[in-house]
């Protein structure tokens, strides 16, 4: 194996993924903005998470011992939870090719049925962080105990989320302290505490404190994300996926989520989500600047995905959340028509 590359740290990020038939992919390219946030927009099973998960098994692999240990082939199994290798296929070849690009390092790997044939590994990458559509703060309470003693049929993600909370406080630089201020002002309406003894978090408010478990999981959500930044796994440097912020979370809160993501992708982080929250597309269109957010639209045709990108959302094509709103607001058109015809 060829002596590891090193990354010296200017902003560096995830530039480019090229997926060939993997997966649900036939021959896709994504090009990335970072800092900034890349929005993935798509229906169901066209394969947003698996992009997500293929970069961050890609740099979990580089960045924490026991994914370099494991290597990129078993980090990438466990990450999509799949059987073999051949798992990660086309159902229409035998093989299949991914590309990165980090900063100014291509890197690339194929995937058959005889292995994952990875390339040299790279200094110098920040650990990224990956937040699920389920949240795990009001679970975390010895999990990572049961997890690494029995398999259970939790991916890669959700161990090394639960791993990142339980990481001890650290003190936050200033430009965070700000944004965590706003989360617990705006958002909280109070704080969140990690007790070590008891492996828990608990939501402080009005003198009142709540285990997590008690607390809504909107909110618990929200918690996560102060979490992180609170012990220092966000920093400048950091590639933060997260799939569906939206989940579970009440639509008032929605502008005081993504002012708070547009201000951490302003500090610095690379952010790649995927969403199919109507308001959180619109919130991030009025929140952004051009620069600072690239939308991914996408479609699945006889059982592969393409995918499209723009800078400016109502140039995304396609955008199935906007078709699905323009449909509601017709037949709701058509109903007031038909139950207050013209005089």
């Amino acid at each position: 194996m060829s002596a590891p590359s090193a990354i010296h740290r200017a902003d560096v990020f995830c530039k480019r993924l090229h997926l060939r038939n993997f997966t649900v992919f036939d021959d896709t390219e994504f090009n990335f903005i970072g800092p900034g946030i890349n929005v993935f927009v798509g229906e169901n099973g066209t394969g947003k998470t698996h992009a997500m998960k293929v970069i961050y098994a890609w740099m979990l692999s580089q960045t924490f011992s026991g994914a370099i240990d494991a290597g990129f082939h078993k980090t990438l199994l466990r990450t999509m939870q799949a059987e073999e290798e051949q798992d990660l296929v086309s159902e229409f070849s035998k093989s299949s090719e991914i590309s990165i690009e980090y900063g100014a390092v291509s890197w690339k790997t194929l995937v058959n049925a005889e292995g994952i044939h990875a390339q040299r590994l790279i200094q110098g990458i920040e650990r990224p962080v990956f937040i699920q559509a389920i949240e795990m703060i009001s679970h975390a309470k010895g999990f990572g105990d049961i997890y690494d003693t029995y398999e259970l049929e939790f991916d890669w993600t959700v161990r090394d989320i639960v791993r990142l909370l339980g990481v001890r406080s650290r003190s936050p630089a200033p430009l965070y302290q700000k944004i965590i201020r706003q989360i617990e002002d705006t958002a909280l309406k109070g704080s969140v505490e990690y007790e070590a003894k008891e492996d828990r978090y608990f939501l402080v408010q009005n003198g009142s404190r709540s285990s997590m478990p008690m607390v809504a999981e909107g909110l618990r959500k929200i918690a996560t994300l102060h979490a992180l930044l609170m012990n220092g796994s966000v920093k400048a440097g950091t590639t933060l996926f997260w799939d569906e912020p939206e989940m579970n979370l009440n639509p008032v809160l929605m502008d005081e989520l993504v002012s708070a993501l547009v201000q951490i992708a302003r500090t610095g982080v690379q952010i790649i989500l995927a969403t199919h929250s109507y308001i959180l597309l619109e919130e991030l269109r009025d929140a952004c600047k051009p620069s600072e957010v690239r939308y991914f639209g996408f479609e699945a045709a006889a059982g592969r995905t393409t995918v499209t990108s723009t800078d400016e959302l109502p140039l995304l094509t396609p955008n199935p959340i906007l078709r699905q709103y323009e449909s509601l607001y017709n037949r709701q058109m058509a109903r007031v028509v038909q139950e207050n015809p013209a005089e």
